[in-house]
């Protein structure tokens, strides 16, 4: 491989690589956007119960979490946001609460198309040793939720409360998210270079390096094989 072709190479890998960091952090902010977004609009929507499995837990939770008995979504809040409540059947005891649910770990996601972003809270009431069991799970596993505060001065038009940004990665909608974007912004950086190669092509040099090739079907300068030219020949 000559010297050009490996440098051309190079860049390009760099480039793509470029995007894909590019394609991670606009996912970030589209999904931090939405969050700070849901401050200045009501939220719409209504609750869908249903009956909860394991696989609506997070990972670090899964198989562990106390007595689930149902989750409740609000899928049609806002575009781009979900709330996932998983709600457990731990009681009171009898006088204290007894027959309202006592613990719910709430799932807020954000992300376009898909969810890529969350951060986790627990609101419980009560207490019993199902819910302190479920709280110290909870403690361990997430100290902070994935919650970040958005600093004051980046508030905008929310003139009180706190905004709440998610700060834990759900994997799969992050790299979806991640390759869609790096993507556009991929094709988008190839569009000069594809325009070039064109005009390159149509004045008879190398597509690769604009080297002078004439009727050539390989390039002097760098060895990249093309279509050779043919002259055409006016009769008489």
């Amino acid at each position: 491989m000559s010297t050009i072709r490996r440098s051309h190479l190079l860049l390009r890998l760099a480039g793509i690589a470029a995007c894909l960091l590019a394609g991670a952090a606009i996912t970030v902010g589209v999904s931090w956007w939405i969050a700070a977004r849901g401050k200045l609009h009501q939220f719409t929507g209504q609750y869908v119960d249903r009956q909860a499995t394991q696989a609506d837990l997070p990972g670090p939770l899964r198989g562990r979490w106390p007595d689930i008995s149902q989750v409740v979504l609000m899928p049609g809040v806002q575009p781009g946001y979900r709330m996932v409540g998983i709600e457990s059947v731990a009681r009171g005891s009898p006088g204290d609460n007894e027959g309202h649910r006592v613990c719910t770990l709430w799932s807020s996601q954000f992300g376009w198309p898909m969810h890529a972003m969350e951060y986790l809270q627990l609101n419980h009431f009560g207490g019993n040793e199902s819910l302190s069991k479920a709280i110290s799970l909870f403690d361990e596993k997430f100290p902070s939720g994935g919650v970040l505060q958005m600093p004051e001065g980046f508030r905008g038009l929310v003139t009180s409360g706190s905004i709440l940004l998610p700060g834990r990665i759900m994997a799969p909608g992050f790299i979806v998210n991640t390759l869609l974007y790096g993507g556009l912004l991929w094709s988008i950086v190839q569009v000069p270079g594809v325009l070039r190669r064109r005009m390159w092509r149509k004045a008879g040099r190398c597509a690769g390096c604009g080297y002078e090739v004439g009727t050539l079907a390989r390039c002097p300068e760098c060895g990249k094989k093309h279509r050779p030219r043919t002259l055409a020949v006016r009769p008489g």
